[in-house]
């Protein structure tokens, strides 16, 4: 099993409460899967059966599935009765209002917490560490290796036959088209999800010692930083600290540093903001900062 990557902000108040509280119980959110940012998520092709006969087998099968007390008698007489009549293209329309039914019955009952498989994604900081002031949380899901799939990305919805609309199962084609298939758009994310079923939002807890290490990003205030590091000195000091930083290759890169690595195994209880050597790169990276705003104003002129 990977380890996982959750970056969250840590600018205001409520930021700073929520990671002290997620790394205090190893507690994380589970968002219902409707509630995600995609609008192609949870959708796959419909492979429609152009055959009226296969159509109505698959239509039997589907109605079996739903109701497994239904005799297969039964499920055939009643598919007959509900198609006498249909033209092709009401039946057309009818296959897809059934998919898109059980889409949404899916996704209702379905929560699930995002994770990145990796802590040197300079877009993930962006996007959801608050330009690289925040952190990312490196964790192991203890007890929920089970529940942790990764993302494949594709430019094509993929199609699926009528009679695999009900096979939910991890595993089976419909559980990986809806949740596990995403545009190449998204492919930076590297995104791996830990899925449960459930009738709404609630935080799951991960086994104790999930949580590996606290990354922190580049572009922390020495405040925060501060606040931060001798937060987790005092609450959690059996887990480790370390630094996103830019990378020293020549490359448009960052590169994760252990704290130690840094000389920094002692957390400051005065006003200064890093020990030496961590600010010293953050003092070269905040000098290129500095250049380059200067640039940006003398061209402007």
């Amino acid at each position: 099993m990977p380890l996982l990557y959750k970056y969250r902000p840590f600018t205001t108040q409520e930021d700073k409460k929520r990671l002290f509280d997620i790394i205090e119980t190893e507690k994380f959110w589970f968002p219902m899967a409707n509630e995600v940012n995609d609008p192609f998520e949870l959708r796959c092709a419909i492979d429609f059966e152009s055959d009226r006969e296969a159509t109505e087998a698959a239509f039997v099968e589907v109605e079996r599935r739903v109701n497994p007390s239904t005799t297969e008698a039964q499920a055939r007489a009643r598919v007959k009765e509900v198609l006498a009549g249909t033209s092709s293209a009401t039946l057309r329309e009818q296959q897809w209002e059934m998919a898109f039914k059980i889409w949404r019955a899916l996704s209702q009952r379905t929560a699930m917490c995002c994770f990145a498989g990796t802590p040197e994604s300079t877009l993930m900081w962006s996007h959801y560490a608050a330009g690289h002031t925040g952190v990312a949380i490196e964790v192991e899901p203890i007890g929920f290796d089970k529940y942790v799939h990764a993302v494949t990305y594709s430019s094509e919805l993929s199609p699926l036959p009528l009679k695999e609309l009900v096979g939910i199962e991890p595993g089976s084609a419909l559980f990986n088209s809806l949740f596990l298939r995403k545009a190449p758009c998204w492919e930076y994310e590297h995104e791996y999800r830990t899925m449960r079923f459930a009738l709404r939002s609630r935080a799951f807890t991960f086994g104790k010692g999930s949580i590996k290490r606290v990354i922190v990003g580049c572009a922390m205030s020495p405040e925060s930083k501060l606040q931060l590091l001798t937060w987790m000195k005092a609450s959690a000091p059996n887990i480790q600290i370390a630094a996103a930083l830019p990378s020293q290759d020549g490359t448009y890169s960052l590169q994760v540093v252990d704290l130690a690595e840094l000389d920094a195994d002692a957390i400051p209880t005065n006003a200064i903001p890093n020990p030496p050597k961590f600010r010293q790169r953050w003092l070269w990276w905040s000098i290129f900062a500095g250049i380059a705003a200067i640039a940006v104003a003398v061209w402007r002129r």
